[in-house]
């Protein structure tokens, strides 16, 4: 931005001022216009991910920390691929069409990179639903989302199929990590 480099947020935001996006009438959703240069060198037109409320605030002078990658470990967790489980959710309005796309997957498809990430993008999900309902107490608003045994299923009969690179092991390891700062004693 004017010259000078700027990592951009996007995913790596973990705390936000919810009065403060209000108050300026942002938006955490991916966006068009980004015509900044890319640190692969790869031209990109969209902003991901809170990138461009990230630039809005920056111009508006405000504050934008993000932490050393080095440090992201020790002091965040996070899924990876959320917005996807967004995307799946919205266009399969039932649980039962979402988990009849998912079971048709083939084992030559798990080995690819696609449907992993819809995997772990859902399975996230699944995580966070269980963490809204300890928090909030509430149901999980998004009735597309099939049953916490329907995700494991699904998880079992992937995983012999799943690259190194599509492993699950860190989602577990967010997941015991949130669920241990929400119960302690646990």
């Amino acid at each position: 931005m004017d010259g000078t480099s700027v990592q951009p947020s996007g995913s790596y935001c973990i705390a936000l001022d919810t009065e403060l996006f209000a108050k300026e009438h942002l938006s955490a959703q991916p966006a068009d216009g980004n015509t900044h240069p890319t640190h692969t060198g790869k031209k990109w037109t969209r902003y991901d991910t809170l990138d461009k409320a990230n630039e809005e605030l920056l111009k508006r002078e405000y504050r934008c920390a993000i932490l050393p990658e080095e440090e992201r470990g020790e002091y965040t967790a996070g899924f990876n691929g959320t917005s996807i489980a967004a995307l799946l959710l919205h266009k399969f309005r039932s649980a039962d069409a979402l988990l009849a796309y998912m079971r048709a997957v083939t084992p030559a498809q798990w080995q690819g990179n696609v449907f992993p990430r819809c995997l772990q993008a859902l399975l996230a999900a699944d995580i966070i639903r269980d963490l809204y309902g300890h928090i909030t107490a509430k149901p999980w608003p998004y009735a597309s989302l099939p049953a916490k045994s329907d995700m494991l299923a699904l998880r079992k009969n992937a995983e012999p199929y799943l690259s190194p690179s599509h492993q699950l092991t860190d989602m577990d390891t967010t997941a015991q990590k949130l669920h241990s700062i929400l119960s302690p004693d646990t």
